[in-house]
């Protein structure tokens, strides 16, 4: 696979407090690359940094090859929480990153409206933010990131608020959009079962300062079974290499 996107030995300190300290990792042009950790290891500042909003003190990043500055609006970044504008429609919702892009409003809303059904939300174009369901928001908050047709995709813990139920049904929804789109995704998680349910690769960070634990390629075919054996088996390790981080910060 190209390699899309490359990050050597990074450091970020914020003055004596350091959050990241030499890490590495790289993602592959339309690879699905999950990074797990405890909380509080760094992981959403790397994300930060990626997106333009925080300067890394050392280390480089490549995009396509090429030594690459980071800036805001290069690769799309979705929060946790929707960030859905309660005054506007989902429809308006769903354009404001092309309007902030300065696209015409009847072509953003054009090119909007083509991808509302693929996102579970024809019909609803024009409904507020507070007659959607948790789900239907955060599909609605993906599609406004996904507009912007970047290349890389930053999902900073997309289904951590949601019901198991909500949460199961956008993973499997989540997986056919990638399978369309066909974008590289770089997702944050706290949950095991929800990387390996995704991902291509999974990385593990140490808490922080954050640098790499482990590397897990995971090489089960679509649609993944938690029961099955060899899942089980990937489950297993992978917490197993997290325990003692989540040990020693609870210490």
């Amino acid at each position: 696979m190209t390699e899309k996107l490359k990050i050597t030995n990074l450091y970020k300190n914020y003055g004596k407090l350091s959050v990241l300290q030499d890490l590495s990792l790289e993602a592959a042009a339309c690879e699905f690359v999950t990074l797990i950790g405890p909380s509080g290891c760094g992981k959403s500042t790397l994300f930060s940094i990626l997106a333009g909003l925080e300067t890394a003190d050392a280390g480089q990043i490549w995009y396509d090859g090429q030594p690459f500055t980071p800036q805001p609006g290069k690769m799309a970044y979705m929060l946790q929480r929707d960030g859905l504008m309660p005054w506007r429609t989902a429809l308006d919702n769903a354009v404001l990153g092309l309007e902030l892009a300065k696209m015409p409003r009847q072509q953003a809303r054009e090119k909007a409206l083509g991808l509302f059904e693929a996102f579970g939300l024809k019909g609803f174009e024009n409904s507020y933010p507070w007659q959607l369901s948790g789900g239907m928001r955060q599909r609605l908050a993906l599609l406004r990131t996904v507009l912007t047709d970047k290349e890389i995709l930053l999902l900073d813990e997309p289904f951590g608020a949601l019901d198991a139920l909500t949460r199961s049904s956008l993973q499997e929804w989540l997986l056919e959009l990638q399978e369309k789109l066909r974008r590289t995704i770089l997702f944050i998680t706290h949950d095991v079962e929800e990387a390996l349910l995704l991902s291509d690769r999974v990385y593990v960070l140490s808490q922080r300062p954050a640098n790499l634990k482990a590397v897990q390629v995971v090489n089960l075919p679509y649609p993944r079974q938690p029961a099955d054996p060899e899942f089980v088996r990937l489950k297993s390790h992978l917490l197993e290499i997290l325990r003692p981080e989540v040990q020693n910060a609870a210490d």
